[in-house]
């Protein structure tokens, strides 16, 4: 099972604060979330005898990005401040091992948080010619 879902809004009138220090910076959210399932075998070894069962994985991503874009200086200079926000889990569904009747249930792990700020300049000097 693959699921993908990316949305992007973009704001680009006068923001309050912004504009009456003469900006009009172009605001965008970026949403992204995108989930993979694997199949799985989990090993477990008792009295010098391993038992193996299968179980299924889902890894999900989730990411949030928070970007202001504008142009400065000149035409062709752009400067660009952004913040992401991702969360990676992964879920290991509910198993039985093979020599018991239990049904051990599923669990979720949370194994990465990151926070991300990034300040990119970006010089366009291409001149048209024929």
């Amino acid at each position: 099972m693959e699921r993908d879902l990316f949305l992007n809004l973009d704001y680009r009138d006068k923001l309050p604060i912004f504009y009456s220090l003469g900006l009009k910076p172009t605001v965008s959210l970026e949403l992204y979330s995108v989930s993979r399932k694997a199949d799985v075998d989990i090993s477990f070894d008792e009295y010098d005898y391993t038992y193996n069962t299968k179980t299924n994985v889902t890894y999900n991503l989730f990411e949030v990005d928070f970007v202001l874009n504008h142009k400065i200086f000149a035409e062709g200079n752009n400067l660009e401040l952004r913040f992401a926000y991702s969360d990676y889990v992964a879920t290991l569904e509910s198993f039985i091992i093979p020599t018991t009747t239990t049904l051990y249930p599923s669990t979720k792990d949370k194994y990465f948080v990151g926070r991300n700020i990034q300040i990119k300049y970006t010089h366009n000097s291409i001149f048209p010619t024929v």
